[in-house]
C-alpha cells in the first residue's frame, strides 16, 4: 500500500475489524471519522494505530463501558490512554518473561 493515504488505510482497517468482531458493517461518517483518524495518525504512526484498533476491539468484548458506548472511532479516540496502558503492561510482561528465561 505504498503511497496510500494513511487515513483511508486506517478507516478501511477499522471497517474490516468492525465487521469481523461485530458481524455488522460500520456506519461510517466519512468527514468526522477520517478527521478523527487523521488527528490520531498525526501523533501515532499508522502501524501503531492499527495495533490500537486491534486492542480496542479486543477490549470491546469484555469492557462494559465500551459495550454500552459502542464501537465508534470517536469512542476509540477517547480510549487511547487506556490502550496505551495496555500496551505498556504487555511490554512489561514480555520483559519479565524474557528475564525469567535467562
Amino acid at each position: 500500500m505504498t503511497g496510500a493515504n494513511p487515513n483511508v488505510v486506517a478507516l478501511m482497517y477499522w471497517q474490516k475489524r468492525h465487521k469481523e468482531i461485530l458481524d455488522q458493517p460500520y456506519l461510517t461518517t466519512y468527514g468526522k471519522d477520517t478527521r478523527l483518524l487523521k488527528d490520531i495518525i498525526n501523533v501515532y504512526n499508522l502501524e501503531q494505530v492499527m495495533r490500537f484498533i486491534d486492542i480496542f476491539f479486543g477490549m470491546l468484548l469484555t469492557d462494559d463501558f465500551l459495550q454500552n458506548s459502542g464501537a465508534t472511532i470517536g469512542v476509540f479516540k477517547t480510549q487511547i490512554p487506556k490502550i496505551l496502558m495496555h500496551v505498556r503492561e504487555q511490554g512489561q510482561q514480555k520483559e519479565q518473561e524474557s528475564m525469567g528465561k535467562l
